[in-house]
């Protein structure tokens, strides 16, 4: 399908991105954004991965092919990306590296007994590890001499986790958020800084509190059946955000995931609540609030 009809149907509202997975690289300068990209029931689907600059949504094409594959996006070192799927037909051979990334399609046939890895049993990244990263930055803020340009602190070192100031005498403070992601997972920590009226650093101290995110798609919400064991849920997810006992019931476990489906005014998406009873799914839904 050619770029320039995807755009005018795109612009014409008939078509839209399904399966968004982003995964970043190890030095974290770059993103590598695979979805499946839908123009409506005549058209079927194309499924694309693109390479993304750290902190922008728009890049590079590294990979298209038509139809709907199963894949896995994996790094094997800061500028090589391996995409794995199965039945994915070649990128290729003369297709240049992007921004200095070398980019190699790993495929196996469609009924072949080597399967690649694929997303269906993701990657899980560690929170311990990830929180460890947090630790350090923070560090790093804390050590910070005052003077620093707010707007320097924020493309640096956090992000403003509210969106309003509180006045504290000739200073300012409000809450930001320190960081680290890696594929479907994220830890942060709020801090709580002080900048002066020239909007420069002061200071910060540590709020709290420490949370773990880990986002699943659309279409693994879908798959999971009722019945289906926490063990194999978790293969197919990875880990929870988080997990709750019932007090009343010793045999249920509530566990917690997070979705990009926006609702409503919720356009930071919705939290996925899934109900284990004696080991077993036994209900799932969502909701806006957690």
């Amino acid at each position: 399908m050619a770029l320039g009809s995807l755009a005018l149907q795109a612009a014409c509202g008939l078509c839209g991105n399904t399966d968004d997975v982003r995964v970043t690289s190890p030095d974290g300068k770059h993103v590598a954004h695979s979805y499946l990209y839908d123009c409506g029931a005549t058209t079927g689907y194309t499924t694309i991965v693109d390479l993304e600059a750290s902190g922008y949504s728009r890049g590079g094409n590294a990979y298209s092919a038509e139809g709907a594959y199963d894949l896995t996006l994996r790094w094997a070192s800061p500028d090589e990306l391996h995409i794995e799927c199965r039945g994915c037909p070649p990128r290729h051979p003369t297709a240049p590296r992007i921004d200095g990334i070398a980019i190699t399609v790993i495929s196996a046939a469609r009924d072949s007994v080597v399967v690649p890895r694929l997303s269906t049993v993701p990657e899980c990244p560690s929170f311990t590890d990830l929180g460890k990263q947090v630790d350090a930055r923070v560090e790093t803020i804390m050590a910070l001499e005052p003077g620093l340009p707010l707007k320097a602190f924020t493309a640096e070192f956090a992000s403003p986790a509210l969106n309003f100031w509180d006045n504290v005498g000739w200073e300012r403070e409000t809450v930001f958020s320190v960081a680290a992601t890696d594929g479907n997972a994220q830890v942060s920590d709020e801090l709580v800084c002080r900048f002066d009226r020239a909007q420069r650093f002061r200071s910060c101290k540590r709020e709290c509190c420490r949370s773990t995110t880990r986002t699943i798609t659309e279409t693994q919400y879908k798959s999971l059946a009722i019945g289906s064991t926490q063990s194999e849920v978790e293969r197919r997810l990875c880990s929870p955000s988080d997990s709750e006992a019932d007090p009343k019931n010793s045999k249920r476990l509530v566990t917690y995931y997070h979705i990009d489906l926006p609702i409503g005014h919720h356009d930071e998406g919705q939290t996925v609540l899934l109900a284990f009873d004696d080991g077993k799914l036994s209900s799932k839904g969502m909701s806006p609030y957690y």
